[in-house]
């Protein structure tokens, strides 16, 4: 597996780890996000690589910098 795919395993768990510590939903994070539960669970698997303007939004619903969410990635 290339490191782009490793990335964007990578930040979907930290997304669902996120997401969990907040007890949220799929549902409530892509009501959030402007995105349907199915981008959110795709994401959170790392099927899809959220764009950068979904990343700002992770950031700001999680209340942390961009470089916080993709710390270690």
């Amino acid at each position: 597996m290339d490191a782009g795919k490793k990335a964007v395993r990578k930040l979907g768990r930290r997304v669902k780890e996120l997401r969990e510590a907040k007890g949220w939903t799929q549902q409530h994070l892509a009501a959030g996000l402007g995105v349907e539960q199915s981008h959110v669970s795709g994401v959170e698997r790392g099927i899809y690589a959220p764009s950068f303007i979904r990343l700002v939004r992770l950031a700001v619903l999680f209340e942390m910098k961009i470089s916080e969410l993709c710390h270690d990635i």
